[in-house]
């Protein structure tokens, strides 16, 4: 497999991301953030780590921090990009077990369209409402979905290590003696 860009810009924003609009697609990448994407029409050609499938309307897609993710075709969809500071906690529930990366119960999906509408629609919320908006989304597809093991892909093992040592120590002088302890 090769190895997915890592958007480091993306890491470095500590505020969610909420659009909605078309889009032609995106190259596989990955980033520290949970992300969800809500499409509204058929037939985008979705790969999240090694599982690929069309979304079609009404289907959300999760992707889990550190995930491998592209899109691929014109598609239109709300998305949300959430930062550590916002899904920490969600991070805890969901380093073992997490949700697939394709939800498709169109029905009890459509029951969550007016809380990312509302995301998207508040930007300048206060960031206490933003999470609790979050939470409620969350909450409702850990209650509806089920999870399976976490497994990140193979090939991203020591990358992922990698920056969750940087992140672990970013505080600290780093030189050559404490990176090879």
């Amino acid at each position: 497999m090769k190895t997915p860009l890592y958007e480091f810009f993306r890491d470095k924003d500590e505020n969610v991301m909420a659009s909605f609009g078309t889009s032609s697609g995106v190259s596989d990448h990955f980033h520290r953030n949970l992300e969800l994407h809500y499409f509204v029409e058929d037939g985008a050609r979705v790969k999240v780590g090694d599982e690929e499938f069309t979304a079609d309307k009404d289907d959300i897609v999760f992707i889990n921090n550190y995930m491998p993710h592209s899109v691929e075709n014109t598609h239109t969809k709300h998305f949300i990009i959430i930062p550590p500071a916002y899904s920490n906690d969600l991070d805890k529930s969901l380093s073992k077990k997490t949700l697939a990366p394709h939800l498709s119960d169109k029905e009890f999906n459509r029951t969550l369209l007016p809380i990312l509408q509302t995301i998207h629609d508040n930007k300048s919320m206060p960031s206490l409402v933003k999470k609790g908006y979050l939470d409620i989304l969350f909450g409702s597809l850990l209650s509806h979905y089920p999870t399976h093991q976490n497994e990140s892909p193979k090939d991203m093992d020591f990358v992922i290590k990698v920056l969750r040592y940087v992140e672990e120590h970013s505080s600290e002088p780093i030189t050559l003696d404490s990176i090879s302890a």
